[in-house]
């Protein structure tokens, strides 16, 4: 099953990367995309400053996995939630502008 097989790449990259996470979920698969939220204690390590650390590995697990599954498709890494829960600030300060 081809999200197994992305789970699995993606603890054996973070292993790889001596990053210790708690788990990570594959989500919302499509045959374009793929949705990944990876649970640590210490989200900074990944996230960096402005995320630019979580754009770079995001670049780098998607060259991977597509390598891997001779697949071409999108990948959207999220930590701890933290796209997730930006985008939903982003939202209500909207709201409260608006």
């Amino acid at each position: 099953m081809e999200v197994e097989k992305i789970k699995n790449i993606t603890e054996e990259f973070l292993n790889k990367m001596t990053i210790p996470f708690i788990n990570i979920e594959v989500k919302d698969f499509e045959e374009e995309s793929v949705k990944i939220n990876i649970v640590l204690d210490d989200p900074k390590i990944l996230i960096g400053q402005g995320g630019q650390t979580l754009i770079e590995i995001q670049r780098m697990l998607k060259i991977i996995l597509n390598k891997k599954l001779s697949k071409i498709f999108y990948v959207n890494i999220d930590i701890n939630d933290y796209k997730a829960k930006k985008e939903e600030y982003l939202k209500n300060l909207a709201r409260e502008a608006a």
